[in-house]
């Protein structure tokens, strides 16, 4: 039953089991998206090699829930910094979703990838720009985006996050 399967994924997820990691895995490609969301929270925060490999797997998922929020796990839930983290979370700076976009940003930018410059620049100057736009700039910490978040500030003179990032991009001026 679909639900039952995606309740039990959720349900692993909070009580963070590592006894939890290999019968999730085994239903990760489940054909119904509900299910594979409940996979990816039940695996959220995990650090185990198979964990991280079936995140990575979801993050490429057809169904933008699942494929955001294994971005978001890969991105901000776990620390860990490899390859093939960060070439998942390089696949969805194109995504067609600018939430998943962002969680990629700032995975990158939690990592130091100074290549996610260009792609984070672009994105802070889009438009649109999403809070995690600009949470990925405070992590970069890079000066050259500072005037890039200065023009948001003065479209949003209130906005305590662009002003943060600012501080953190002025600080290495």
């Amino acid at each position: 039953e679909v639900s039952v399967l995606k309740a039990i994924g959720i349900a692993l997820g909070h009580i963070d089991s590592q006894r939890a990691i290999v019968p999730l895995c085994l239903i990760r490609n489940h054909v119904d998206p509900k299910v594979r969301y409940g996979v990816v929270h039940g695996l959220m925060g995990q650090t185990q090699a198979q964990a991280v490999q079936a995140m990575i797997e979801l993050s490429n998922d057809r169904d933008m829930d699942v494929r955001n929020w294994a971005t978001f796990a890969l991105g901000t839930q776990i620390d860990l910094d490899n390859p093939e983290i960060r070439a998942a979370l390089w696949k969805r700076i194109p995504d067609a979703d600018h939430e998943i976009r962002g969680e990629a940003l700032v995975g990158l930018a939690r990592r130091h990838d100074k290549d996610v410059f260009g792609p984070l620049l672009r994105e802070l100057e889009s438009e649109e720009v999403g809070c995690l736009a600009v949470e990925a700039a405070g992590e970069l910490e890079d000066p050259r985006l500072y005037d890039s978040l200065a023009t948001l500030m003065n479209l949003n003179p209130s906005d305590k996050q662009i002003k943060a990032a600012m501080e953190k991009c002025q600080r290495k001026q």
